[in-house]
C-alpha cells in the first residue's frame, strides 16, 4: 500500500514539472543593434539580458551559440535585425515563442537603451520599454531593470545589487594632504576587501568630477557629498577628515545616505603614530560592513629583500617570505654541501700527511689515486654549495615571490584570529 502511495506521489511531483516547463516561455534575444556605440558594446549589453532572463526563472532561453549555429545553418544574418517581421522570421527559425529585439545608441552623453519582445506567432509587441545611463558602470543595473519589469520579478540580487558607494579624499587639517589621501586609499581598499560594496574607484571617480567641473576637495558637508553622490550615481558616499591636536591624529569618517542626506554611520578614531593607519582603516571599515578584514602582520618583500637575506645564507630569504618548504629545502642541502665539502677537506689533508709519513714500499700509486678522489670529491660539494647559494640569490628573480605572506590576522568586531600560511 505505501509504495503504491509513494508511486502516485513521485508521479504527480514528475507531472507538476513537467507543466512547469511547459509554461516557461521559448524567447532568445537577438543582438541589439548598435547605434553611435561599438558593436562590442552592443554584444555585451545583449549578453548582459540573456543572463538576467535566465535568473528571473521565467524564460527558456535559447542560448547564443546553438541560436547562432541555427542561423549559420539557415545563412541568416542577425545583425541589424531590429524590424518586428525580422523577429518573427528569426523566432520561426529558432523555434522560439517570443524575440527581443531593440539598439543601443548614444544621445548628447546618454546611452539609450530600447528593447521590444514580440510575439512570433502574432507578431504583436507584448512589451516595450527605452532606459538611459551616462556611463558603462550602469549597463548591468539598466539590464536588471528592464527584464524585472517584462517578467514581473525581482531578478535575485548579485554582485552588481550590492550598494554603490564611493569614498571622497578626506580633509586635511592640520596635516600634508598626501596623508589625507593615503588614508583614504586605505579605506577604499579595505570596504574592497569587506566584499559588501561596489566601490567608485578614485580615478573612475576623478574622471567623472572632471567632466563635470565639480571639485571634490574640501567636501565634508552633507550637501556636498549627496550632491557628488548623485553625480557619481552612488547610493551612499564616505566622507570625513584627518587632523592633528597636540600628538594624536583624529580621523572621522562618516557615511551619508544621497537620497536621503541622512548620516548612516560616524566613526571618529585617534592614533599617535602614522604606522597605525592601517589599523584603524580596517577597525572602521570593519565596524561599518560588520564584515572582518584580513591583513598581513609582515610588510611584503620584494625580490631583492629575499636575494639580500639568501645571500646572507641560502634558504632564509625564502624562509622570511613564507617559502618555508623551498627554503628549509635550500638551507637542508647547502649545510650537507658544506657538511661534505670540510669533511673531504679533512680527509684529504689526512690523506696526503699519510703518504708522506708512508715507508717504502708502501702502495703509493693507491694512496695517490685515493688523494686525488677526496680532492674531485671536495670540489663537487664546494661547486654544490656554490651552486645552491646562486639559485638561492637568483630564485626570487626568476620565480617571483609569495604574495600571500606567513602570517595573516582576521579583524572583525575586535575579534582576531591569526592564521599561519605555509607556502613552497
Amino acid at each position: 500500500m505505501m509504495n503504491k502511495i509513494y508511486s502516485v506521489i513521485m508521479l504527480i511531483l514528475v507531472l507538476s514539472g513537467m507543466g512547469t516547463a511547459k509554461e516557461k516561455i521559448r524567447i532568445a534575444v537577438m543582438d541589439l543593434d548598435a547605434k553611435n556605440v561599438p558593436k562590442a558594446t552592443a554584444v555585451a549589453v545583449s549578453d548582459l539580458l540573456r543572463n538576467d532572463l535566465y535568473a528571473s526563472q521565467k524564460y527558456t532561453i535559447i542560448e547564443r551559440k546553438q541560436m547562432e549555429k541555427i542561423l549559420k545553418e539557415q545563412m541568416f544574418q542577425q545583425s541589424g535585425c531590429v524590424s518586428t517581421e525580422c523577429a518573427v522570421e528569426v523566432g520561426k527559425l529558432l523555434n522560439a515563442t517570443q524575440m527581443i529585439v531593440g539598439s543601443i545608441s548614444t544621445v548628447g552623453i546618454e546611452y539609450s537603451i530600447t528593447i521590444r519582445v514580440v510575439d512570433v506567432e502574432t507578431a504583436e509587441t507584448k512589451f516595450s520599454a527605452t532606459l538611459a545611463c551616462k556611463y558603462e558602470a550602469e549597463f548591468k543595473n539598466i539590464s536588471k531593470t528592464l527584464i524585472s519589469r517584462l517578467a514581473g520579478v525581482e531578478i535575485l540580487k548579485t554582485e552588481e545589487e550590492k550598494t554603490r558607494i564611493a569614498v571622497m579624499d578626506l580633509d586635511a587639517k592640520n596635516v600634508p594632504k598626501v596623508t589625507a589621501s593615503t588614508i583614504s586609499d586605505l579605506l577604499r581598499n579595505d570596504l574592497y576587501s569587506a566584499n559588501t560594496y561596489v566601490i567608485v574607484e578614485k580615478s573612475q571617480m576623478e574622471k567623472i568630477l572632471k567632466e563635470q567641473m565639480f571639485q571634490q576637495t574640501g567636501c565634508t558637508s552633507t550637501e556636498c557629498a549627496v550632491e557628488i553622490g548623485k553625480i557619481l550615481n552612488v547610493t551612499q558616499m564616505i566622507t570625513g577628515s584627518i587632523s592633528m591636536q597636540g600628538i594624536e591624529y583624529y580621523i572621522t569618517v562618516k557615511v551619508v545616505d544621497v537620497e536621503t542626506g541622512e548620516t548612516k554611520f560616524s566613526e571618529t578614531t585617534t592614533c599617535k603614530y602614522e604606522s597605525e593607519y592601517k589599523g584603524l582603516s580596517r577597525a572602521i571599515i570593519s565596524k561599518l560592513t560588520g564584515v572582518g578584514t584580513t591583513f598581513l602582520l609582515t610588510e611584503e618583500n620584494t625580490p631583492f629583500d629575499v636575494a639580500k637575506y639568501s645571500a646572507m645564507f641560502p634558504g632564509w630569504g625564502q624562509f622570511n617570505n613564507g617559502q618555508e618548504i623551498k627554503g628549509a629545502i635550500i638551507a637542508i642541502v647547502e649545510v650537507g654541501a658544506l657538511t661534505g665539502a670540510v669533511l673531504t677537506y679533512l680527509q684529504y689533508n689526512q690523506a696526503v700527511v699519510d703518504y708522506d709519513a708512508a715507508p717504502a714500499g708502501s702502495d703509493f700509486g693507491g694512496m695517490a689515486e685515493h688523494i686525488q678522489y677526496l680532492n674531485n670529491l671536495n670540489k663537487n660539494y664546494l661547486y654544490c654549495a656554490l651552486g645552491i647559494w646562486v639559485y638561492g640569490v637568483l630564485d626570487p628573480f626568476i620565480f617571483g615571490i609569495n604574495s600571500n605572506r606567513r602570517f595573516t590576522m582576521d579583524y572583525k568586531n575586535d575579534k582576531i584570529q591569526l592564521a599561519y600560511l605555509v607556502k613552497f
